[in-house]
């Protein structure tokens, strides 16, 4: 987590407040804890300016959730796979865009020693250290990279997946029809659509015991005379 110390200490308690060391134009709030630099918010953290602190920090926190984490079932460890694969061939694909036709050739080649390194993985007993070894430093300075920024666009392919969408479960709330088919003949799409919602959830039981029965209202002769 990012540290959340006070910037300037002995500043505050003298009653100063401290100028954010990156964009200058913010009181400072926090301190890296690396370069020790006043900073006033997490996008000034994130800036070009102080790549050089926050690339290494976000690496570490990455490594570290890896490392502590061991027993990632088979699954997960098969989708972070599925996840690194791709990331590492959008980069290739990325890179041979911005470059000539040799470029293109050097990227044909990265991308056959890809495939002959994922030829060898068990994706069923690979350790998440082990799947982020597979990648190259740019490689996954470029990865991290698109966990900083969600929204941009490397970060948008690689969350553009078959099997994520595929595997995604949309809160049974937003299911209006509740998993019933349209009488408009287009039942097979909408069956389809329901699957990828929750399931709605059961009726609490509520104890015998904790039931108030219900008195009885007042005689219906008196009501008629009260209605008359």
């Amino acid at each position: 987590m990012l540290s959340t110390s006070t910037a300037t200490t002995e500043d505050k308690a003298n009653g100063i407040l401290a100028v954010c060391g990156l964009c200058r134009r913010q009181f400072a709030k926090y301190t890296c804890p690396s370069c020790n630099v006043p900073y006033c918010s997490l996008t000034c953290f994130r800036s070009d300016s102080h790549g050089q602190c926050s690339e290494g920090f976000y690496r570490k926190e990455v490594e570290t959730d890896i490392q502590s984490e061991p027993s990632k079932t088979a699954e997960e460890r098969r989708r972070m796979m599925d996840l690194l694969k791709k990331f590492e061939e959008d980069s290739l694909k990325q890179d041979d865009g911005d470059g000539d036709d040799s470029d293109g050739e050097g990227s044909d080649d990265e991308t056959n020693e890809l495939s002959k390194r994922l030829r060898g993985v068990d994706l069923d007993s690979t350790l998440p250290d082990d799947l982020w070894t597979l990648l190259t430093p740019s490689q996954q300075q470029k990865f991290l990279k698109a966990l900083q920024d969600p929204s941009s666009e490397l970060a948008q392919q690689l969350l553009a997946s078959e099997q994520i969408e595929k595997d995604t479960v949309l809160p049974w709330w937003n299911d209006h029809n509740h998993g019933i088919p349209e009488p408009d003949g287009e039942h097979e799409t909408e069956l389809k659509d329901s699957l990828r919602y929750g399931e709605d959830p059961r009726p609490m039981p509520v104890p015998t015991r904790l039931v108030t029965p219900v008195e009885g209202g007042p005689s219906l002769v008196y009501n008629i005379v009260a209605v008359l």
